[in-house]
Order: structure tokens, then sequence, then C-alpha cells
């Protein structure tokens, strides 16, 4: 097969499992050979209208504004030149009615910042005929009484009808789960964001065109390697990675480092290089490698994470498909003549400006009610794989344990303490190393704040796990979810969980803290140290005060609730039927 059909493959695999950088990246590369084919055979095929109308959808779904207008030009130039007969030109313009208005969508609702960025673009937008975005546009800016001079509103309209109608387009569903970030090209900085395996994966970077075509080949390869994870069991445990590129005129190569603590990469980027420079593809694409792999292992959970490293480096298919994505730029500079496009290019034409305006009107996003098929509904909170999608953005993460963080702290057991009748009782995580238990709390207040008003932390206790033991208890800490959570979102939820079994001999210190616990309807949640000495040493200085706690006797434990994952998979099996729900702890 050769690489153009496998390149158009690749961007519709890529696109339906909503990655969506990847996509864009295997289509220009399938639309580069189009037109590197018609060099030589004189005639560029029609098959270039439907592969650029994907090039702007993809474009719309990452709201890569110069993107969008790019490919929105190309359509309509190679519409007015190629031989398409009418029944296709009629498509076309449906297709571009509704490119339209989902812009418009979107413009509705930038920020005032990403607003200010676009005060010159009517002109731009009228002139490749996207009516309703320009007037959207114009609206949201704050110049109604243009649209009512010129006739775009009827003077018999109210502004309530109007701002109704505004409202409605701007509440439409692809405006509901914005993609990240406007791209402009431009300024000082911006950021890049993916979701793969439910993680969002942030990429900051300048501006400059090296640094813009070096993000978003790091974007590109993360999400290429990601690809078959779902495939490959592969559970995410955290919910944010950071990358950063930083100019560097000391390295010689490109390079990075991973702070697993944080989960936040630094990539030192050689200044002026071009990653499709083609002397230096070859380091380039063994970094990008790198820089996924390792974010891979720092964020997902599979049962053997050296073997499934070891099948993913050794498939020629994913090197192949990354080869694809670090040459974007020299398949935009065939395509359009330039390796990247910036929102100046578009802005400089305009020959007139709509300034924003403070009394510009507040569009608010309204819920709007949809049909849906109950059957089809993403179970909430599941956490078997393979999982039922193979979209990554069907797929979140929960997740208030930083597993690196918790590993390296060593979480030993629980006490209970309490310090008068003035203040609510102490549940103590007790650790045996400090900084990492430190950090952890850090975390969480820098997260929740000193009160956890949310019940972010979902703390259950589970007792009656030991028949033979009754005493025993087990306590289970991981993120709270709820079920209109899961059921209005659609996604299927992975969580991390940490879980401790306390062998106490009697349950008296327990029955304490519960008794305790019921009066006051609160409790404080800090770290302690205990080493083995006599007593653990308490932090109260780190302390969350928290209001819900769930206590639960394991015989009264259901399929559906959060603390089955606790029972343990003999239990689950025994009571179930079924082998249970994949344990990440």
């Amino acid at each position: 097969m050769s690489v153009k059909p496998v390149a158009i493959q690749l961007t519709f695999a890529y696109r339906s499992a909503g990655l969506l950088w990847a996509a864009r990246a295997t289509c220009i590369f399938a639309m580069a050979s189009m037109f590197i084919e018609a060099e030589e055979d004189s005639d560029l095929p029609v098959s270039i209208v439907p592969m650029v109308m994907t090039l702007a959808w993809i474009a719309v779904e990452l709201r890569h504004l110069p993107d969008a207008l790019e490919a929105v030009r190309l359509v309509r130039g190679c519409t007015a030149t190629l031989p398409l007969d009418d029944s296709s030109k009629e498509r076309v313009a449906k297709r571009l009615t509704e490119f339209d208005l989902i812009l418009a969508s979107q413009i509705l609702n930038f920020t005032a910042e990403e607003l200010q960025h676009v005060v010159r673009l009517p002109d731009v937008l009228r002139g490749l005929g996207l009516q309703q975005s320009r007037n959207s546009l114009i609206y949201a800016l704050g110049h109604e009484a243009e649209l009512r001079r010129e006739g775009s509103i009827p003077q018999e309209e109210t502004p309530e009808s109007v701002a109704e109608l505004f409202t409605l387009l701007a509440s439409q569903p692809a405006s509901s789960n914005l993609h990240g970030p406007v791209i402009f090209n431009e300024a000082d900085s911006q950021c890049l964001v993916s979701r793969v395996l439910g993680i969002r994966v942030a990429v900051f970077h300048p501006c400059s065109d090296a640094l813009v075509l070096a993000a978003e080949a790091v974007i590109g390869s993360v999400e290429a390697f990601f690809a078959t994870a779902i495939e490959s069991g592969a559970a995410a445990h955290t919910e944010n990675f950071t990358i950063s590129l930083q100019d560097s005129s000391e390295v010689l190569a490109p390079d990075f480092t991973i702070n697993t603590d944080e989960m936040t990469a630094i990539v030192r980027w050689p200044t002026g290089l071009l990653p499709a420079t083609f002397a230096r593809q070859a380091e380039v694409q063994k970094m990008l490698i790198g820089l996924a792999a390792e974010i891979f292992a720092a964020t997902c959970y599979v049962e053997d994470m050296r073997k499934t490293l070891e099948h993913l480096f050794g498939n020629e298919a994913v090197l192949d498909r990354i080869s694809m994505v670090v040459v974007v730029g020299n398949s935009r500079q065939r395509v359009y003549k330039e390796g990247l496009s910036k929102l100046s290019d578009w802005t400089q034409m305009a020959i007139s400006e709509f300034t924003l305006e403070l009394s510009r009107p507040v569009i608010t996003h309204r819920l709007l009610d949809t049909f849906e098929d109950q059957e089809s509904r993403s179970t909430v909170g599941k956490r078997s794989a393979p999982f039922p999608t193979s979209d990554h953005r069907d797929l979140g993460v929960r997740s208030v344990i930083d597993v690196h963080l918790w590993s390296q702290a060593g979480w030993s057991g629980t006490a209970f303490t309490h310090w008068g009748p003035s203040y609510p009782p102490g549940v103590a995580l007790m650790f045996k190393h400090e900084d990492a238990a430190r950090k952890i709390f850090a975390r969480w207040r820098e997260r929740l704040g000193t009160v956890d008003k949310q019940d972010e932390i979902y703390m259950a206790i589970l007792r009656g796990v030991s028949v033979d033991h009754p005493a025993h208890y087990r306590v289970l800490i991981t993120s709270r979810l709820s079920n209109d959570e899961g059921e209005t979102s659609g996604k299927t939820f992975m969580m991390a969980s940490r879980m401790q079994t306390m062998h106490a001999e009697t349950d008296v210190n327990l029955s304490r803290f519960l008794d305790i616990y019921r009066q006051s309807r609160a409790y404080l949640l800090l770290p302690a140290i205990f080493n083995g000495g006599a007593e653990p040493k308490f932090i109260p200085e780190l302390a969350i005060l928290k209001r819900e706690l769930s206590v639960k006797n394991a015989i009264d434990v259901t399929e559906h609730d959060v603390e089955v994952m606790a029972l343990g998979a003999e239990e689950y099996r025994r009571r179930f039927g079924t082998s249970g729900p994949s344990n990440r702890s």
C-alpha cells in the first residue's frame, strides 16, 4: 500500500479517536502527497476537496483559527477550478454552511482576550463567505447596531430575541466541550491541548516559527504514541500532564527532562531548528518517541510496562506515524507554500476594524435538551479494560492520588486523634517518609484549600473485611465521582486509588472516632510520620477539613459502590460472579 492511502486512513482513524493533532498532521501529509502527484501529472485530483474539508473540520475542532481560514479558502478555490459536477458542488456548499455555523458558535464563546485578537477579522470572514461567523463576531464584539444598520439584523427584531438567537447558537453541542485555547500562532506564547486516555496534555511554547512547529510535533507524537494504548489495556492515573518548550542556544539536539512528582516535562529545543530539517529528522524523531514513551510510563498503568513499551518501540507502524507528524511543516509547505499559518497573515488584509466594546453582550452558554439513548450511555466510574470506546475524548481521569509521590511516601496505616471538644476528630494517614508525605498534602491544599468543600477526596472505611478478625477494617482513598457527572458527560472514568487494611485487635479506637465524628459531622485529614516508634508524629499544620466519610460493612457493598474496589478480586468474584473491576491502586 502506498503512503497516501495510509495517511488518509490514519487521518480518519485519528479523528474518530479524538486524536486531532495527529489527524491534522496525517491529513496535511495526504494533501501534500496529492499535490506532489499533481506536479507530476499536471492534474490535481478532485479527491483533494474532501481532504481539505476534513482539515477544515479538524482545525475548527482544535480551534486553530489560521488553519481553518486557510482550509476554507483552499476548498473554495478547488471547488471553483476543479471539474466537480453540480451535485458535488452542492455537497461542498452545504458542508461549508455547516462549517460556518460551527465556527460562529465557537466565536460566540471566545473570551475577551481572544476577541481582542480578532477585531480585524470580520472583513476576512465575509471575504471567505463565512457570513454567520462574521455576524457572530461583530455581535460578540458589541456592535449589534452595525448589524441592524446594514440589515443583517431586521429592525423589527427586539434586542431580547436577538440575544436569544445568539445564545442558542453559542450553546450548540459543538461548543460544549472546547478542545483548548484558540490558536493564533502569534503573541509571545500559547498552549496546545490534547486529551489522551483521559489525560489532559498541555504543551506551552513561545510563538517563534521553530517552536510552533516543534510544539505541533510534540503533541502530535504523544497522540500517535498513545493511539493504540486503549487496545493495550492501559489505564491512566493522572489528570494532567504539562510540557514546556524552551528555546535554547546551549543544546545541539533537542532533549527533555521529566518530573514525575509534578507530572511535567521540559523540552529544550535548539534555537531555530525546524523539526522537519532533513538531516536532523532522525534525532528529532528519536527524542519525540522517548518523550512520549516516558510520559506513557509516568501517567499510565499496564500489567507489564516493560513488555508494553518494547512492543510499542518495536512497532514500525508507530515509528512511521510519528515520522508523518515530524514533517508536518514540510507537508504544509507543499500545500500552502509556507510551513505554518498565523492570524496576522489574514488580519493584515482587512480594511476595517471593530473595537471590543465594554458594553458588549454577555453570552451565557446554556445546556440544551438533547435526546440520549439510555442503552448507549457510558458506565460511570468503569475501570475495566479494554474500554467500551475507541475515542480518547470519551475517557476521563479523576485522581487525587499522585501515584509516584504515594509510592515514595510509603503509606503504612491510619491513626485517629482528637484535640478536645473544640475541634473535630482527626484521621491521620501514616507515612514512612516525611518529605513525600508533606508534598502529598501540600498538593491537596493547593488544589482544594484548607477545606475540601466539594469532598473531592473520597474517603471510605470498610468494616467486616475478615470473618476471622472482626476488628479488621480497610481504608480506601480515591476521587469523588458523582453519578450525575458520569451520566451527563457520557464518559468512562478512570480513578486512581489507595487502600490499606488495618489489622486492629479491637474496634475501640475506630468506634470512638466514629462516635465523635457523628457528633461533629466533620473531621480533619492530616499526615503523620510513623517509622516503627512508640507514637506517630502528627503534622496538623497540613490538615484539611472534611465532612463526608463513607462507613460501610463489607457485606452491604453493592457492585456499583465505589467501595467495591476495596473488596478484593477474590471476594468480588465470589459475590458477583465476575473478575471484577480492575484495581489500579
